[in-house]
């Protein structure tokens, strides 16, 4: 199937129906094109189908999922694989087709990749390849680990997510030298080595919604954009303020890490931090340690 079937199976299965000319519209094709695209997925045996006149559209079976009659197991796990894998890189999917793939199979491998759309910043290829794969084949790991104490330790690992958050890759498993569930960040790991030892163990659950949450206490934050920054304002936060001067500001929560910092500085000139005034100062100091160096 290519792309466009594909997202008309996703759009089917999250509304139910949707007419001919909205999906014409959505992928610049003619009507015609559409119901070609019905008749080629009817053809491979998906319940979906079309109908005429008032109350009339292209609608999909209720209790639909794509299943072996339509693909098998291994072309399933290998669909999963690269979008769940290949799709961190920028508009190879949208985000809303990435976030319902899990939909599509009745697949227990659905759920390896847990993502907040923040982002991605660079990663370890080798590292983040090589935890994936023992993901998807639930082998062990073996990792060599700096702690927060700077000290290296060598963990069996059996690994059930890859998780982004706060700007950073963390790996969620289950450490066998210390019989826990535990978050090791990506860039700690200094090496992996896939083990020949499967695993069966799982966690079903929400990383972020466990009491093994890595999220960080918030703080609330008075943002002042310029005048020109209107149209990112408006794509980035629900609520702002138009002063007289035409600048923007901005309350937001936010969780104080290096992330955030990092974050605020790459927007240059175009952002003021107004409150609070310790993350001001902050804020200050590195800017200056900054001008220092040239």
């Amino acid at each position: 199937m290519d792309s466009r079937l594909f997202q008309i199976l996703y759009i089917l299965l999250e509304r139910g129906s949707i007419t001919a000319k909205e999906l014409a519209e959505k992928f610049e094709v003619s009507p015609r094109t559409i119901y070609r695209d019905v008749d080629t997925l009817s053809g491979s045996g998906i319940p979906v189908y079309a109908m005429q006149g008032k109350g009339g559209g292209i609608f999909i079976n209720e209790d639909f999922a794509l299943n072996r009659s339509v693909l098998s197991k291994e072309e399933q796990l290998q669909i999963l694989t690269a979008v769940q894998g290949l799709s961190i890189l920028p508009s190879t999917f949208d985000d809303d087709l990435l976030t319902k793939h899990g939909g599509l199979f009745q697949h227990r491998q659905a759920g390896w990749l847990e993502i907040d759309f923040s982002d991605w910043g660079q990663k370890n290829q080798e590292v983040f390849v090589n935890i994936r794969e023992a993901i998807i084949h639930k082998k062990r790991l073996c990792i060599l680990y700096l702690s927060q104490e700077a000290v290296d330790s060598e963990r069996t690992v059996e690994p059930f997510k890859l998780v982004f958050k706060q700007n950073a890759w963390y790996l969620y498993g289950y450490c066998l030298k210390k019989e826990a569930n535990r978050i090791f960040k990506l860039s700690r790991i200094r090496k992996v080595q896939i083990l020949d030892e499967y695993f069966s163990r799982n966690y079903e659950g929400k990383i972020f919604e466990s009491k093994e949450s890595l999220a960080l206490p918030e703080t609330l934050i008075t943002l002042k954009f310029k005048k020109d920054q209107l149209s990112q304002v408006k794509e980035n936060y629900q609520k702002y303020t138009q002063l007289g001067d035409g600048s923007l500001l901005v309350k937001e929560k936010y969780p104080i890490s290096e992330g955030f910092y990092a974050f605020i500085l790459s927007l240059g000139a175009n952002v003021e931090v107004v409150e609070p005034l310790d993350i001001r100062e902050e804020l200050i100091k590195r800017i200056q340690t900054m001008a220092n160096n040239y």
